[in-house]
């Protein structure tokens, strides 16, 4: 795609905490690029740019891209992808089923999940959320239960 994952290493999130602003597009000379293998991809891109000491960045109000890198992928092909998938940050449906809430132990840890259905017109997608997630979902939909 023509999306691509920035990750600003942690030695690096000051000098350009001030210079990025959300929502804004950016052109960016000396980074370096690495293969995308997190079970989290921001994007389906197979490479991600990395920050570095010498990275520059400059607002551009280019037509040529994007400015909310958003695309929607249905459900199926969600379902039928087998990279980075595992963990989606964001998703979006109808909210056609919704499963009793149970605990699980994460090495030592117990954590509630909220398994949750979401349905598109290309199909139905499983979704959990934990923890804190479970409280914001349920406040969303408070007047519904």
């Amino acid at each position: 795609g023509d999306s691509i994952e920035a990750s600003i290493p942690t030695q690096h999130l000051d000098r350009f905490m001030t210079q990025l602003v959300e929502n804004s597009v950016y052109y960016l000379t000396y980074f370096r690029v690495e293969v995308n293998f997190n079970d989290t991809l921001a994007t389906f891109n197979p490479h991600k740019i990395i920050f570095i000491e010498k990275t520059e960045v400059a607002t551009t109000e280019s037509s040529l891209i994007h400015r909310y890198g958003l695309t929607l992928m249905p459900a199926n092909e969600i379902m039928n992808c087998n990279a980075g998938s595992n963990h989606l940050v964001d998703v979006v449906g109808v909210v056609t089923a919704m499963h009793q809430e149970f605990n699980v132990d994460l090495g030592g840890c117990f954590n509630s999940v909220l398994n949750i259905e979401l349905t598109d017109l290309s199909g139905k997608l499983e979704v959990a959320l934990y923890g804190f997630f479970i409280d914001e979902f349920q406040k969303m939909f408070s007047d519904c239960f």
